[in-house]
């Protein structure tokens, strides 16, 4: 399977990629800090491993006929002092809501996600980046 991608730029330090379908993500350096219009690359990475493993256990869950009426990932990433200032530790938390669900059905889904089924987890993994995660299940969310 092919996956292919465009990136554009925009001017300053700003990129627009563009998927085979025409679908837009903005990109912007770090170093913009709080002017920033857009995610740096690695920030994307980050939210790219949390909606992949999201994806995961939300799908997982419901094959397991859980409802599944929110489903939050907070991730964390540590990154290296020296350039090219890679993750080296990644801490990610899910928070479901759910009337249904037990914890070991979300313990189990994670555990399929991050073990078996998120290839962003898998190549974390190659990469030797610790992974570290936590679950709860919520009655409700936190702002």
């Amino acid at each position: 399977m092919k996956v292919t991608a465009r990136l554009t730029w925009q001017g300053d330090l700003k990129f627009v990629g563009k998927n085979a379908t025409g679908l837009k993500t903005y990109f912007e350096s770090s170093a913009a800090g709080e002017d920033a219009s857009a995610s740096s690359p690695m920030e994307v990475v980050l939210q790219a491993f949390g909606a992949c493993t999201g994806m995961d256990v939300v799908f997982i869950l419901n094959k397991r006929r859980k409802t599944v009426e929110g489903l939050r990932v907070y991730l964390e990433a540590e990154r290296a002092e020296k350039h090219p200032r890679v993750f080296t530790e990644i801490f990610i938390r899910y928070e479901l809501k759910s009337p249904d669900a037990l914890m070991g059905d979300l313990i189990r889904a994670v555990e399929l996600s991050l073990s078996t089924y998120c290839p962003v987890a898998a190549m974390f993994r190659q990469a030797g980046i610790p992974i570290h995660h936590e679950v709860d299940i919520v009655s409700s969310f936190s702002s």
